[in-house]
């Protein structure tokens, strides 16, 4: 799997006692360059969380997902997941981009410079799902942000678009079941297996790509109510704006301030298992 590794100079903050730093496995959004686009300077405005979480202290990796950066199939454009699926048949992209990922923590857990209990996970859009996807399978994520992620089949004009489509299907088992009328999970519960996991989750009311935002906050609003059942209502916050399907410098700085709540050296030290699992 190509990555970025983005390691901080020497004197900028977040070094704990032990001479380690927090990591950060960044998840890019829907773009042909992948990891680029979070990661370097020719990354397109509010997608360079990557470059700036780095200058922050974090210890960065920033992967391509398959069919995106160096991983685009030969003589195909970007995010043509085909030929995955004539080799691997019974799996998912959204299964593909789990392994890989957990395969990331793995890497950010082995490095000397990084603490491997205060690794998180973030992304915008296509990053942002997979980021909480993440957190709910891996127990190693301690925090994670979802900036334009989530989008439940209730109140979905299309939900038919996480199914079989000619371009990139992210779950094909599901397709059977729209066509019913029916949907075997809803995606608040793909969240809730991250609880009490610190989460953070922003949405805007003017989002083209995911306009269903009354039944994004319904489902919010589920999730806020389970994390103060499981007595975590710090650890869960919910954003929303009349922005559109965007990651603004004022929502990146709230959702900073969170990670390094939860996973710079302070936090550490009081956590006693801080966004461990219950």
């Amino acid at each position: 799997v190509t990555a970025y590794l983005l390691i901080p100079d020497a004197g900028v903050k977040g070094t704990g006692k032990d001479g380690r730093r927090p990591a950060v496995i960044a998840l890019h959004p829907t773009n042909e360059t992948g990891k680029r686009d979070i990661a370097t300077e020719e990354g397109r405005i509010n997608r360079k969380y990557g470059l700036e979480l780095v200058s922050r202290g974090y210890i960065v990796l920033a992967p391509d997902a398959l069919t995106a950066g160096e991983r685009i199939y030969a003589g195909l454009p970007a995010f043509r997941s085909g030929p995955f699926y004539d080799r691997y048949p019974d799996w998912s992209t959204v299964g593909k981009n789990i392994v890989d990922h957990r395969q990331g923590i793995d890497l950010l857990a082995s490095l000397e410079l990084a603490d491997p209990g205060r690794i998180g996970a973030i992304g915008h859009s296509f990053g942002g799902y997979n980021a909480y996807f993440l957190a709910g399978l891996d127990d190693r994520i301690r925090a994670v942000v979802s900036s334009c992620g989530f989008s439940p089949f209730y109140g979905d004009s299309r939900p038919t678009h996480w199914g079989v489509r000619d371009w990139y299907t992210h779950l094909p088992k599901v397709t059977p079941y729209l066509s019913r009328y029916e949907v075997p999970f809803e995606f608040h519960e793909i969240a809730a297996l991250a609880a009490p996991v610190p989460s953070f989750h922003y949405f805007g009311q003017n989002d083209g790509i995911f306009p269903h935002w009354k039944a994004i906050g319904e489902c919010m609003a589920e999730l806020r109510e389970l994390y103060r059942f499981l007595g975590a209502g710090d650890r869960f916050r919910a954003v929303m704006t009349d922005g559109e399907h965007d990651f603004p410098p004022e929502i990146r700085e709230m959702a900073y301030a969170f990670l390094d709540r939860w996973l710079m050296e302070d936090a550490a030290e009081r956590a006693d298992g801080s966004g461990s699992k219950a």
